[in-house]
């Protein structure tokens, strides 16, 4: 499914969702989520094989996680463990 949070909620994705993260608060991605970060005061935890396009927020990926960034500045907002990876992507 597709969800969208935002303000400071807490959540979760999990199975084949995607959707958008806005403002603060915690977020677990969980599975083949696709999630897009943009509030500068987000923290999200990824594990499994989810792919996240990072703006602002503040990211922990866990096992086969891919991180995707367009942003290098926020580079040390992103932390990857075990085989997570992160991918820089510019503008276009």
């Amino acid at each position: 499914g597709r969800m969208d949070m935002c303000s400071s909620g807490c959540g979760e994705y999990s199975g084949f969702s995607f959707g958008n993260i806005y403002g603060s608060g915690l977020t677990y991605v969980f599975d083949n989520s696709h999630v897009a970060i943009y509030g500068e005061e987000s923290h999200v935890s990824a594990r499994g094989q989810s792919i996240l396009s990072h703006h602002n927020g503040f990211v922990e990926a866990h096992g086969p996680a891919i991180v995707i960034s367009e942003d290098p500045a926020s580079e040390n907002q992103i932390h990857l463990f075990g085989s997570a990876q992160k991918t820089l992507r510019s503008k276009i």
